[in-house]
């Protein structure tokens, strides 16, 4: 596998939108400090398996200026196949992966480093990615807790496996880990573990304890059982003390009845007083309108019990329909045929009778010009108020034009004689001033005859001109009512002629200069037809639901019916007339029903009329008035009982009912209290009954004893599978490390070759206590110079060698596990910072050999070792 190029969309430190290109060989990045090396390494670790993530909401490695998380790789597989792998961190984190034809591929769940390398993160970061930090330890790196024993399991069993048998028998060190923990489930020091030691003792502890309470509630039942023998006689003693006081409240209760009997006597005598005042009816008026109401009442329920028996009938009738019983089948085969044959006679009728509606349709529509059902959705009363309104508007019409005649006949008024005024008014001012100046100056006589005249002439001629007025104004009112008389006529005949139309509109308009009375009776046809049609359709439907029913139980009855025939048949037979009878009776009885109705109506209304007569309204009102009278007469019974249940010297020596009520109440809380003692006593007893049932249903101490002695049995046996299973660790930890000295893996002896070219040949040797390490701790890394040589601690060496050492053997993995598989490009971040001037040149060159096999990525921040490395091999200088 080879890195190509990376496109940073923004991680961290590192610069967004920054794309580096790598090449084949040794990949150089340089760069200071604080400037995203060990980001970049990171961010391709993430690419592939993930960005961890956020802690506090906020994802650690969200760009310092803000923006996009994430970035995207292009790598190319040692078999030629170009991928994209793009990976962002918006509100939840999103991977992409495609091919070089833009194709996505499916990751169904997984990484694409476990798809493409084969590894999990943890395998990966421990085998590509190598740190300062990471040469610290052994083998493992990048993760911690279940992924980082994932890790050191896959790697242990690898060395084991390669360095024994290559994986045909089981890894040792599982096998010894697996007798390790179940031996520390058996027993432990630790008090994490030892768990099935730790049950065991405490089911000990816990049957310890059950004996122990199984013996102190076998002492409790049996206290129990003597504090209910000393309840009992409690319970005997207070028994008698209750008889008594019960015989007390008894003998109280009596002394009250008395008092109160007394007394009500007299309440007695007193409502009888007030009810005479009150009026009492007599006996006959009543007795006849209970009579009647009786009679009505008997006949309802008579109607009733018939309509009851008309239903049972009914009933009965519906039983005796032929079952499914196989020795009835055949029977029931022949009443199904004969069925038929009636629903086919039924369904005949139904046609004919259909046909017959269809000829009455064919000929309204003929006659009409329309469809049945559309002259039944007419109102039947419409033809009628076409009619009227028809009439309404001919009498507004001849109104109209009486009114125009009248109009016509009446005359002109006459002209208005205005120059009359003007003669009238020259002739009195000339009488005037004539005999105006006859009074002033002695003129002849026939000078005021003249004046006179003249006044007298004005005079007329105003009473004439008066005259002529008053007739022009009568003869234009009368013009003006004769106006208005047509002018209501006119108004009356359009309204008239507008509601015609709009009720004509209403009718289709064929109909509408239709007779009245001939589209009444269309009309009334057309309803007839539609309901009997509407009747027609129901029946075909009811016998559509009987061929349905007939079919169902044709099908379910007898599919396959064979012999018995005959007295099956005559069976079903007796069962229809059975069934007709039935039927027959249901009918009286539904008859009788009816007339007992009808006579329980009229003595209804007979005793309507008896109480009318006796002005009362209902029999609520006689039945109040003759109340009054029983109950007057209850009363004087009651009174008369009273005096009788009474001795004579009681009703002299009766104490009052207020003191008779303290003596019994005072008894009665005695009674109570001797109750209560009772049922405290009883509760008690109840008590020590479900105590006993409880300690009863306990287990026995004698069963407790025995589990305890199981337990010390099991104890026992567990501690012999722990000793066997000690023994068998111990032998087999001695196997392996024989084996250890005898037979080193390849991937030790890699790493050997490797540790010379580092160290110029100072050591070439390297051993491990994979097998020994604790399951959490470090396996312990040994160092020699050759064989035979003595092995050195890694303890006892300086931190360059531990470094060069680490570095080896991590390089030596690499090679190792991927030999077979995908060649990982190792991501190395500035692991040389602890070599010396000699071991750094040579580590350099270690370097340049690997790249010839491997894509390697050197990140580091010191230019010296950029230029030693490009002087040693071709290198690919990367600056951020």
């Amino acid at each position: 596998m080879r890195l190509e190029r990376l496109s940073i969309g923004g991680f961290g430190r590192l610069p967004a939108g920054r794309k580096l290109e790598f090449a084949p060989g040794l990949n150089l990045v340089l760069a200071p400090n604080e400037r995203g090396k060990t980001t970049l390494s990171q961010l391709i670790a993430g690419l592939f398996y993930g960005f961890g993530p956020r802690k506090g909401g906020v994802h650690p490695f969200e760009p310092w200026t803000g923006g996009d998380t994430g970035g995207e790789l292009i790598y190319r597989l040692d078999s030629g196949q170009i991928f994209a792998l793009s990976r962002h961190l918006d509100k939840r984190e999103t991977v992409t992966l495609r091919d070089q034809a833009g194709r996505e591929v499916a990751l169904n769940g997984n990484q694409p480093g476990e798809l493409h390398l084969g590894l999990g993160q943890g395998s990966f970061l421990t085998v590509a990615r190598i740190g300062l930090d990471d040469l610290q330890q052994a083998l493992y790196a990048g993760g911690a807790g279940k992924e980082l024993e994932t890790t050191r399991q896959w790697l242990s069993g690898y060395f084991f496996s390669e360095a024994a048998t290559r994986g045909e028998v089981a890894n040792p060190v599982s096998v010894r880990q697996a007798w390790s923990a179940e031996r520390e489930k058996l027993y432990a020091d630790d008090r994490r573990k030892g768990a099935e030691s730790k049950q065991l003792t405490e089911r000990a502890a816990q049957a310890t304890e059950a004996l122990a309470a199984a013996l102190q509630r076998e002492e409790q039942a049996r206290q129990a059982r003597r504090d209910l023998e000393g309840l009992a006689a409690e319970d005997q003693k207070l028994s008698e003390q209750r008889r008594a006081a019960a015989l007390a409240v008894q003998e109280a209760g009596k002394r009250l009845d008395q008092a109160k009997a007394l007394a009500r006597r007299s309440g007695l005598l007193a409502q009888i007083e007030d009810l005479q005042q009150q009026g009492l009816a007599t006996e006959q008026d009543e007795a006849k309108a209970r009579d009647l109401a009786g009679q009505a009442q008997a006949a309802h329920k008579r109607a009733q019990a018939a309509q009851a028996e008309s239903k049972q009938a009914h009933a009965k009738a519906a039983e005796l329909v032929p079952g499914g019983e196989p020795e009835r089948l055949e029977a029931r085969l022949r009443a199904l045929q004969e069925m038929r044959s009636e629903f086919n006679a039924s369904h005949r009728m139904q046609e004919a009778a259909e046909s017959a509606l269809a000829r009455q349709a064919r000929a309204l529509r003929e006659q009409w010009g329309l469809e049945s059902a559309a002259l039944a959705a007419i109102d039947g009363q419409l033809p009628h108020r076409v009619e009227r309104l028809r009439g309404q508007a001919q009498e507004a019409a001849q109104a109209a034009e009486e009114a125009g005649r009248a109009l016509e006949a009446l005359p002109a008024p006459p002209a208005k004689p205005v120059w009359w005024l003007g003669l009238v008014f020259m002739a009195l001012v000339a009488g005037g001033k004539i005999m105006f100046w006859a009074y002033l100056a002695q003129v002849p006589w026939w000078f005021w005859a003249l004046g006179g005249g003249l006044a007298a002439g004005g005079l007329a001629l105003l009473g004439f001109w008066l005259h002529r007025r008053g007739q022009n104004k009568l003869a234009r009112q009368r013009l003006s009512e004769a106006q208005a008389a047509l002018e209501q006529a006119q108004a009356k005949q359009a309204t008239a002629d507008q509601e015609l139309s709009h009720t004509a509109e209403s009718l289709p308009p064929v109909l509408r200069q239709s007779e009245a009375l001939a589209l009444s009776q269309a009309l009334t046809e057309a309803r007839r037809l539609e309901g009997e049609r509407e009747a027609q359709a129901r029946e075909r439907a009811a016998l559509e639901e009987k061929r349905e029913a007939l079919l169902a139980q044709a099908k379910q009855a007898a599919p396959q019916a064979t012999g018995g025939m005959e007295a099956a048949l005559e069976e079903m037979r007796q069962r229809a007339r059975q069934a007709q009878d039935a039927l027959a009776h249901a009918r009286r009885q539904q008859e009788q029903a009816v007339r007992e109705q009808d006579a329980a109506n009229s003595l209804e209304q007979e005793l309507a009329r008896h109480l009318a007569a006796l002005s009362l309204a209902d029999l609520e009102a006689l039945a109040q008035a003759r109340e009054r009278s029983r109950q007057a007469d209850k009363l004087r019974a009651a009174a008369a009982e009273i005096e009788q249940g009474m001795d004579p010297a009681a009703l002299l020596s009766t104490p009052a009912p207020e003191a008779a009520q303290q003596a019994l109440e005072q008894a009665r809380e005695a009674l109570a209290a001797l109750d209560r003692e009772i049922q405290a006593l009883a509760g008690r007893k109840g008590e020590l009954a479900k105590e006993l049932e409880h300690l009863g249903k306990s287990e026995p101490a004698a069963q407790a004893q025995a589990r305890l002695g199981a337990l010390a049995q099991e104890k026992a046996d567990l501690a012999r599978r722990h000793d066997a299973l000690l023994v068998a660790e111990t032998l087999l930890s001695r196997a392996m490390e024989e084996f250890r000295l005898e037979a080193q893996p390849g991937l030790l002896k890699k790493a050997g070759r490797y540790l010379a070219m580092a160290t110029d040949g100072a050591y070439e040797w390297l051993g491990t206590d994979l097998f020994e390490a604790p399951a959490k701790g470090e396996p312990e890394i040994k160092a020699r110079s050759g064989p035979g040589a003595p092995e050195r601690e890694i303890a006892a060496l300086s931190r360059g060698t531990r470094d060069q050492l680490y570095l080896c053997l991590r390089l030596a993995l690499a090679q190792e596990i991927t030999a077979q598989g995908e060649p990982l490009p190792l991501i190395l971040d500035d692991p040389l910072v602890n070599f010396d001037a000699q071991r750094l040149a040579a580590a350099l060159a270690m370097l340049c050999r690997v790249a010839e096999e491997r894509q390697v990525i050197l990140l580091t921040c010191h230019p010296h070792q950029a230029r030693l490395l490009e002087e040693r091999c071709t290198v690919n200088r990367i600056e951020i």
